[in-house]
């Protein structure tokens, strides 16, 4: 999706060289969509740099952003024309009235002066004390992330010995933040400071929590527990110069500087940096726009007055909560005299959906009890009693939920069914099933046992037993999604199963609520990280596929039976799944031709390599009318791609609208936290009574195949259908003029010599 910006600013032009598409008003004009509107709050010297940097980042989600500059009028800058300012800039006297989506306010140089000292500080401190009213969520960013920190909770800033200026390694400390949702263990970022903000009193203000932080940095993240303030100390939106630039200005200057740390390559200032937090940098601010701002930001935005002012709720209200704990639709009144009704966070039916209508605020952080709603006799709804868990399944993934349920307070397992002996787990251990199933107690059952029986069988269970069920089966839901959802339905239970598909990836949400409004013709992408992690090693490492895969398996992204992996299993589950989601259709395993990477050899690489490619494994589904076309199989991707650079474990997935053409999701496919996190979110979903799209009635597919492509064909001897369809011969290799996906894969499946073959379509497009 494009990004919005001001005609002509000089942003558009050096972002368009990189391929990021940015629209101008002029454009935007003829679009018939809500884009998300953001104000930066540009501080920095080199404004045009810094706008330059921040569009980069906002332009490269699916989401359609609308900028606004913003300057204080009560400073005059020194390093950027009067002109350029006057163009595409605004004072807080021309947007006060107006109402945003999100702020960034960017750091500053000059954090060694005092906060009062600074000469737009008065100013500063009215935007901000405006913005709690006017914009959704904010983000600062080095000295803006300090300033606001003392306005808002009066924590100060402390000079340092030695200037923080480099780039550092990160650790996560909140492992369910969202904003950091997909990240690495460890994550570098560029820092320029002299000053830092403690630890201490951060811990201090109970309506702070520490996100992330570098043992040479320091605290790096910081949010409101609400989620509607982000403070980031560092700076992820620095282009691969900026310390370079930063240093050389300073030493020209005959200022004493260090060289920065970890940048220069050995620490040869003659040796171009290198960049480490780019990939980081971009997930951060996909990151913030989808979940605190897109996902949570009313459509309205003047209602954000009204949300303002339902946050400030009577305090006691929370003794009113523990005295109704268990209370469902109970009215209670706050001295105050606002009417509110008490819910059980459990309710199966969702009888706030029916009676009430839109029950939750978008706004509020999933771990606050109140929930304001339009329904006019009430001023709001409270959710009192915890979500309580069956949990089937304690393996890699069944362990990461209970890791990440275990430190909430909206939700609790009761039992963990296992057949293995757990002492871990106490006497929340049962070997039998029905210990969950006929616990009129337990709501909400997670299925994490994987493969077909005995889950499909536990699964129905609970729907009928009127249990909510969350499940990252994806053979199960791709075999009988429709069954599954109708009984979903019939019971007025929810099924919610996002986890099946890439991991930590918002794919499932995202395809949903696309299939909404407009109509999904296409899905493409990699979406198995085992076989992605096995193809890049043996492009960037030259290793064997042999080696590769014993590789993964070590490192746990392949099972000792990788079959399902290798030979295309897993990724045709997860396109048949999303194509009955985008489609609305009933797919057959059998109908789905399917050409894995078992017989893929070095030799290939390099193939692919010499013609310009990255080989890749893709799941493909495409709906032209009545007719689809799905199918599995290896790609030739032009190396310069978005898609030829996932690298390791990592998945891209696209889907095509009408409307709004490819949208693409990137990150973590697999593994313990990353498909935690999504179970963990299906659950919160649950509590706040937000639903996936049942399709009413699948229709059975009709499929055809018939799509063509130019195909890659390695075989020991040529035959009559390959010399028919030859458009070039080389050694050991042919190349083949357009072909249809049908024809292709009938011949790989009748000719494959014992694994001899290998062929992969070429896309160019």
């Amino acid at each position: 999706m494009p990004i919005k910006v001001p005609n002509n600013i000089p942003a558009v032009q050096i972002l368009s060289k990189e391929n990021i598409f940015v629209m101008t008003d002029s454009r935007a004009v003829t679009q018939d969509i809500r884009p998300l509107k953001i104000l930066i709050l540009n501080i920095m010297p080199s404004k045009i740099d810094t706008e330059t940097q921040l569009i980069r980042l906002l332009g490269n989600t699916p989401l359609q952003v609308e900028i606004e500059f913003l300057h204080p009028k009560t400073h005059i800058s020194k390093n950027t024309s009067i002109e350029h300012i006057l163009a595409f800039y605004k004072t807080f006297d021309d947007i006060k009235d107006k109402f945003y989506d999100g702020m960034i306010i960017t750091g500053a140089p000059v954090e060694l002066l005092d906060f009062c000292e600074v000469d737009y500080w008065e100013e500063l401190c009215s935007i901000l004390a405006w913005s709690e009213t006017h914009v959704h969520s904010s983000l600062f960013i080095c000295w803006a992330a300090q300033a606001a920190l003392y306005h808002y909770y009066g924590i100060g800033k402390y000079k340092l010995d030695k200037k923080v200026f480099g780039v550092f390694s990160h650790v996560i400390e909140n492992k369910q933040s969202l904003l950091f949702k997909g990240f690495d263990d460890g994550f570098m970022v560029p820092h320029s400071r002299m000053t830092q903000i403690l630890r201490k009193d951060i811990e201090k203000e109970d309506n702070l929590v520490i996100l992330a932080s570098s043992d040479e940095a320091g605290i790096y993240a910081i949010s409101s527990k609400n989620g509607r303030r982000l403070f980031i100390t560092g700076h992820p939106e620095y282009d691969k110069d900026t310390l370079e630039k930063e240093y050389l200005r300073d030493k020209s200057k005959g200022i004493m500087i260090s060289i920065p740390s970890n940048y220069y390559p050995y620490d040869d200032v003659t040796k171009k940096p290198a960049v480490t937090w780019r990939a980081h940098a971009y997930l951060l601010y996909s990151n913030w726009l989808n979940y605190f701002v897109y996902q949570t930001t009313p459509y309205d935005l003047k209602r954000l007055s009204e949300y303002a002012e339902k946050r400030n709720i009577d305090a006691s209200i929370e003794n009113k909560i523990s005295k109704n704990h268990n209370a469902q639709q109970k009215v209670i009144k706050t001295e105050n005299n606002k009417k509110y009704v008490i819910l059980s966070a459990s309710s199966n039916n969702v009888q706030s959906e029916k009676i009430f209508g839109d029950l939750y605020d978008n706004t509020l952080n999933p771990e606050m009890p109140v929930i304001s709603t339009d329904y006019k006799s009430y001023d709001g709804i409270i959710r009192a009693r915890k979500m309580v868990i069956g949990l089937l399944g304690y393996g890699v993934v069944g362990k990461g939920v209970f890791d990440l349920i275990s430190k909430r307070e909206d939700m609790e397992i009761k039992y963990v069914f296992d057949r293995n002996e757990i002492s871990s787990l106490g006497n929340k251990l049962t070997h039998d099933i029905d210990d969950i199933i006929n616990d009129d107690e337990i709501d909400t059952v997670i299925e994490l046992i994987g493969g077909m029986e005995p889950a499909r069988t536990y699964v129905e269970r609970a729907l009928n037993k009127g249990k909510n069920v969350v499940t990252a089966n994806k053979k199960m839901m791709a075999s009988h999604y429709s069954n599954l959802s109708s009984l979903a339905q019939d019971k007025d239970t929810m099924l919610c199963y996002t986890a099946a598909v890439g991991g930590a990836i918002p794919w499932i949400i995202n395809l949903d609520r696309a299939s909404r409004v407009d109509s999904v013709t296409q899905i493409s992408g990699i979406v198995n990280g085992t076989t992605n992690y096995i193809l890049s090693s043996m492009h960037s490492k030259k290793w064997s596929f042999e080696y590769a895969l014993n590789q993964a398996q070590k490192l746990g992204y392949a099972e000792s039976d990788p079959s399902s992996d290798i030979d295309g299993a897993d990724i045709c589950n997860k396109a048949i799944l999303s194509a009955n989601i985008a489609f609305g259709i009933d797919i057959k395993h059998e109908e789905v031709p399917v050409f894995g990477i078992r017989s893929v050899r070095e030799e290939d690489i390099v193939n692919a390599e010499a013609l310009g490619y990255q080989l890749k494994i893709y799941a493909n589904a495409i709906k032209n009318g009545s007719d689809t076309s799905i199918w599995i199989e290896p790609v030739f991707i032009p190396r310069g791609s978005i898609e030829a650079g996932v690298q390791d474990n990592f998945n891209l997935v696209s889907y095509y609208t009408e409307v709004t053409g490819k949208e693409s999701f990137y990150g973590q496919g697999a593994g313990r936290y990353p498909t935690a996190s999504n179970v963990v979110q299906d659950c919160i979903d649950i509590i706040y009574g937000r639903k996936l799209l049942y399709n009413d009635s699948m229709t059975k597919a009709n499929i055809t195949n018939d799509i063509e492509y130019r195909y890659y064909v390695r075989c020991s001897k040529s035959d009559s259908f390959i010399n028919s369809v030859a458009e070039k011969s080389e050694s050991g290799y042919f190349i083949t003029r357009p072909v249809s996906v049908r024809r292709m894969h009938e011949w790989a499946k009748k000719d494959n010599e014992k694994g001899n073959i290998f062929f992969a379509s070429i896309r160019d497009g």
